[in-house]
């Protein structure tokens, strides 16, 4: 089969890599040099119309009934190829420890295995790696699990003034994930989608490996089931936390993911508008099989192009990259479908982590987390942790037991803040601690009109 023909360096460097992973390339490549920005225009945007958005709560017991009858014929992929950096961490971010003994990716282990018994099915249990996890997500598995895992291609690094190839000095900053829109040619060119099609698998559910929430829902696969759906897409309700993630439009009569990147910066206030988008992607994405291949076979999965910049070694470089969601665009029968909140438990960073570890969140035996019971809003608050809290191990020192944050609505902290024992926060909390000065916090309820003194102070 005849490969593009782009740049020759770029086609030397990218060497052994498969064929799709050269097109793929090739043709993103050729748009970045044709001027194709990403970005969307404003004047075909439209908002999607409410019968054009399902809500979960809506699905009937017969969605349900049915898509329990179907749990054999769908797996569950993860996407695992990010790392610990945002968090102070190295190695795959599924590794970063969410407790004493748990982390990332023993807790999704503890969610398959549970899946597994509930449904007595061998449902399958697949990783996307990147090039930067792939060998220690295999090493911390081992045989713990049985699973399924692939890497997603990696693309060469460009030269922002150039235009030509990165050669830096550490050749592993040479390449780049090109997103996770690469899940569907990497499940190709892996042999994974084939071997799931010959399991009789015919759908796959994928979401983040950092998103602790979604459960494996029958009512959507059976919902998926009955009318026919090629594609799914789960979004929820937008909060403060929330104003800058993906949302699915009308862009020129055909649903399109908007991520906030692909915007001018003129309309930056427009897409951050909670009444104009109330909604935005999880990345929690159902997928047909045997509709996706077909598509992938035809060409006609073609995702719009995202351009990445940034500084390495000193010199800015651009990342050609795709999102996953972005698919919606390209399969006849695609749907949107509006769920609870605790179907999006991310941590992104430490600030996710002490909500996470709250009282806020229920840890079930079966491995999955929910809003606790009592939580009044059953939505994240808006939690903004100063650079004394950056890494998981200033957090671990700053952090010594998880405080009370059923009541809270926002927090904000500065400074060097120790919480200990006994700790509530509730309303809308600033703590702001001078340079040099220590604050313990411990066996005291913190809110909006808490004046904390001296009596507080370690020191």
């Amino acid at each position: 089969m005849e490969l593009l023909k782009f740049n020759k360096l770029f086609h030397e460097q990218m060497g052994d890599l498969p064929d799709e992973a050269k097109r793929q390339f090739g043709r993103m490549y050729a748009a970045f040099l044709e001027g194709d920005t990403g970005k969307f225009s404003w004047d075909d945007i439209a908002p999607l119309s409410s019968d054009e958005v399902v809500e979960r709560a809506s699905l009937s017991p017969d969605d349900i009934n049915l898509g329990e009858s179907l749990m054999g014929q769908v797996a569950v992929l993860k996407l695992n190829g990010g790392l610990g950096t945002s968090m102070g961490c190295e190695g795959p971010k599924s590794l970063v420890p969410l407790s004493e003994k748990t982390t990332f990716l023993s807790l999704i282990c503890d969610q398959i295995r549970y899946l597994r018994k509930r449904w007595q099915k061998p449902i399958p249990f697949v990783l996307m790696n990147s090039f930067n996890t792939d060998r220690e997500t295999r090493d911390f598995l081992s045989d713990s699990i049985e699973f399924l895992a692939f890497q997603q291609h990696q693309f060469p690094r460009i030269l922002a003034v150039t235009k030509g190839p990165f050669l830096p000095k550490d050749s592993k900053h040479a390449w780049n994930p090109p997103g996770h829109g690469d899940v569907y040619w990497s499940l190709l060119t892996s042999g994974v989608l084939d071997t799931l099609l010959s399991r009789g698998i015919k759908y796959v559910f994928i979401s983040n490996s950092d998103n602790l929430g979604p459960d494996l829902d029958p009512g959507i696969l059976g919902y998926m089931y009955r009318h026919e759906l090629d594609f799914l897409m789960e979004m929820t309700p937008k909060t403060q936390m929330d104003i800058k993630g993906g949302t699915v439009v009308r862009y020129r009569d055909r649903l399109a993911l908007l991520e906030r990147s692909q915007l001018e910066e003129a309309h930056l206030k427009d897409f951050e508008d909670v009444a104009q988008f109330p909604y935005f992607n999880t990345n929690n994405i159902w997928v047909r099989l045997d509709s996706l291949k077909k598509l992938l076979l035809s060409g006609d999965l073609q995702l719009p192009l995202i351009l990445n910049p940034k500084m390495i070694e000193g010199q800015a470089i651009i990342q050609l990259e795709s999102a996953m969601g972005a698919a919606i665009g390209c399969f006849e029968k695609s749907a949107v479908m509006v769920v609870p909140r605790d179907r999006f438990l991310p941590v992104k960073h430490t600030s996710d982590l002490l909500v996470v570890q709250s009282d806020l969140i229920t840890r079930h035996e079966n491995g999955f987390l929910s809003f606790a019971d009592e939580a009044e809003d059953k939505a994240y608050p808006l939690v903004k942790l100063g650079p004394d809290f950056y890494s998981v191990k200033q957090y671990q020192a700053h952090v010594l037991e998880a405080p009370s944050l059923k009541g809270l609505k926002s927090l904000v902290i500065e400074g060097d803040v120790v919480i200990g024992a006994g700790v509530s926060f509730s309303g809308d909390v600033v703590i702001h601690v001078p340079e040099g000065e220590t604050l313990k916090l411990e066996h005291t309820c913190v809110d909006s009109n808490t004046v904390l003194d001296k009596a507080h102070s370690a020191n």
